[in-house]
Formats: C-alpha cells, sequence, structure tokens
C-alpha cells in the first residue's frame, strides 16, 4: 500500500511526486498564506522504490491487470516561501483595528507576500525542485506538470509551461484554477493519469499569491490576506 508523505507551508509553493506501488516520496509547498499551496507531483516505475520524502506514482513491473487501478503515492515533498513577512500590525494599522483583533478571529499573525521582484514561477520552480530532489527524479523523467493556481504571473502562458522549461522538462504542462480546492484536484487528475497508464510520473504544483487580488481595505478578506 503507498504511503503519503506531504509539507504544507502557510505560504509559498507546493510539488508533489507521486508514485504507483512504492513508498510516498515527495511534496513541496509554497505560496502565500490563505492561499492554495503549490506543490508538484511526480510519478515513477516502482522498481527500487522511490526515497521517502518524494512523491512519485509509478505503474507495477509487469503491467496492471485489466480493470485494475494503478496505485499511486507520493514519494517526496517540498516548500517554498516568500520573502517578505506582512505582521498583524501591518494589516490593522490599514484596517483600523487593534493588533490583536485579527489574531483573536482568525489565529494569524502574519502572512507572507511575494517581495518586489519576486514571480510565482519562481517560488513554484524553487517547491518544485525540492520535491524532485526528495524523491530522488530528475525533471526529465516527468511526464506531465500540473500547476494548481488562479494567481499566475500572466494570463497567457500559463504558470505549468514556465515553471516545467524553468526545470528543463518537456512534459506536457497544464494549470488547474479551482482556488482553494485546486491543489486538491491536481494531485486527484495527476493520480488518476497514473492509474489509467497515461502516466508514470506527475509533478504536482500548487502556487498561489493572492495579495495581487486583494483589496486591502476590506475586513472580510484583508484580515486574512494581508
Amino acid at each position: 500500500m503507498p504511503e503519503v508523505a506531504a509539507a504544507v507551508a502557510p505560504s509559498g509553493a507546493t510539488a508533489v511526486s507521486l508514485a504507483g506501488g512504492v513508498p510516498a516520496g515527495a511534496a513541496a509547498v509554497a505560496g502565500e498564506p490563505g492561499g492554495v499551496p503549490a506543490g508538484g507531483v511526480a510519478v515513477a516505475r516502482e522498481p527500487g522504490g522511490v526515497p521517502a520524502g518524494a512523491a512519485a506514482v509509478a505503474r507495477e513491473p509487469g503491467g496492471v491487470p485489466a480493470g485494475a487501478a494503478v496505485p499511486a503515492g507520493v514519494a517526496g515533498l517540498g516548500a517554498a516561501l516568500p520573502s517578505r513577512v506582512v505582521p498583524n500590525a501591518e494589516v490593522a494599522a490599514r484596517l483600523g483595528v487593534e493588533d490583536g483583533w485579527i489574531e483573536r478571529r482568525t489565529g494569524i499573525r502574519a502572512r507572507r507576500h511575494l517581495g518586489d521582484g519576486e514571480s510565482l514561477a519562481a517560488l513554484a520552480t524553487a517547491a518544485a525542485r525540492a520535491a524532485l530532489d526528495d524523491a530522488a527524479l530528475d525533471a526529465a523523467e516527468v511526464d506531465a506538470v500540473l500547476v494548481a493556481t488562479f494567481t499566475a504571473d500572466e494570463l497567457m502562458p500559463g504558470l505549468a509551461p514556465v515553471v516545467a522549461a524553468a526545470l528543463g522538462s518537456r512534459a506536457a504542462a497544464v494549470d488547474v484554477n479551482a482556488a482553494c480546492v485546486g491543489f486538491l484536484h491536481a494531485v486527484d487528475l495527476a493520480a488518476a493519469m497514473i492509474g489509467s497508464g497515461r502516466a508514470e510520473r506527475v509533478l504536482v504544483i500548487g502556487a498561489e499569491a493572492p495579495s495581487r487580488h486583494l483589496d486591502g481595505r476590506d475586513r472580510r478578506t484583508a484580515g486574512l490576506f494581508g
């Protein structure tokens, strides 16, 4: 039974690597607090197993009996965070409330935002590299790159092909835009690709920067996202 190991950072990017019939592997998560973790998933064949800390999904040696799904598991984990820390005091001053008002209602003391010159693509790429390293996989071995995000750097091209190119991967690369549940959908899609035999290694990344679209004066959202 494949095991699953994952690490999620409050903000930054997340990457996960999946593998069928092997120990769970690598996953990296990054993104801004309140957003969807960024990440990557890789799927690979079972021979030799996959090192813990990496998420890789692969077919079992010899193929799978007709009608049977290939089991998938996480082979590695990785995470990346933006550099800028935004404490509650900064947000509270903007909203005209006390510093403790935000923490009492949300439990949040600080969140992170992308700094000047930082891109979500770079953050997602860093998380993906960490996950692949944790899974002992090379980007060239990945069959597909899925990036869950609704705050990509540009409308086109999508974030996934930009990250895949930065990693040196020629795999199919697709964005999954489903906001808070995007990363879960991306992992589910990766597992389905592996289970159907359409892929052996899939890198799944979740990356968000909601501060780009935030109304800093709205108490309903600014207290969470900053």
